[in-house]
């Protein structure tokens, strides 16, 4: 199990640029999200009914808000700290 849930953060979590998806409808981040749910039951054989919450903390695997709102975070931070007048005017917080 631990090298499943390895896999699953090295490859599962790592959405490209997700920090940049402001444009989108809540409509596609929910079912984005939904999908991310579906794929951990299906990749660690959890029961379609299962709590996500229990299932999540079991795992010790983030939720897809955390993953998105870690990626802004961190995006924003490494914003601040370049000193690129180009970036900072494209890219205001």
């Amino acid at each position: 199990m631990q090298v499943k849930v390895q896999l699953f953060k090295s490859f599962c979590i790592c959405f490209y640029n997700i920090a940049l998806w402001e444009n989108f409808h809540v409509y596609y981040f929910n079912k984005f999200a939904s999908a991310y749910v579906n794929c951990i039951k299906i990749f660690f054989g959890f029961h379609k009914y299962s709590s996500v919450t229990n299932m999540l903390l079991q795992l010790g695997l983030p939720s897809f808000d955390t993953v998105l709102h870690n990626a802004v975070i961190r995006f924003a931070d490494n914003v601040h700290l370049l000193d690129n007048s180009v970036l900072s005017v494209s890219y205001r917080l």
